[in-house]
């Protein structure tokens, strides 16, 4: 019985690596920035969407966006959103910029978004997501941005980051692990 219960560990220890094997993962954060319009209410404090004026700019990469030369100054796409309620669900993508030189293609699709402060001249929403990359196993990211105002002139940031694996997670695959390597009876 003891040696059923191994080999079945090892089997469920096999089975994660092999899904993750098969392409790079992504890491590493991306910041951007840009200019916005609120709409769906009067001015920023009553809005329930976002129009973007202009393309996003990197302001800030490392990990796998880095490593494949997406860093400050390149420009990509955002598709304008609804955040009260979220629509369309899923924006899909939010984010589309390309890296090594037009050789492929980073994607974020956000899927959930919540409102944690809005007032008339401020906006802060969360979210979280999927980013895609050419060639790379799909990631679950955060998503944040904020909306600023000085005047008539609305400006954005944001930031994808990784999503934390939990501790638990991590600690039940430290068991699976250590049941496969221990000494055999």
């Amino acid at each position: 019985m003891k040696h059923l219960m191994k080999v079945a560990a090892l089997a469920l220890v096999a089975a994660f690596s092999i899904g993750s094997a098969q392409a790079a993962s992504i890491d590493g954060f991306l910041n951007f920035s840009g200019a916005v319009v609120p709409v769906g209410g009067s001015g920023l404090a009553d809005a329930t969407g976002l129009s973007f004026t202009t393309d996003f700019q990197v302001t800030g990469s490392s990990g796998t966006f880095a490593a494949n030369g997406v860093g400050f100054g390149t420009i990509g796409e955002i598709q304008d959103f609804m955040f009260s309620p979220l629509s369309p669900a899923p924006v899909s993508p939010l984010l589309a910029f390309f890296f090594a030189p037009d050789t492929g293609k980073f994607t974020f699709d956000l899927e959930t978004i919540e409102v944690i402060g809005q007032d008339g001249s401020f906006l802060s929403l969360i979210g979280t997501g999927t980013v895609h990359g050419t060639g790379l196993d799909s990631t679950p990211y955060d998503f944040s941005l904020t909306v600023d105002t000085v005047g008539p002139i609305f400006s954005y940031s944001g930031t994808l980051a990784p999503v934390p694996v939990p501790g638990a997670l991590i600690l039940f695959m430290s068991g699976l692990a250590a049941l496969g390597i221990r000494r055999r009876d």
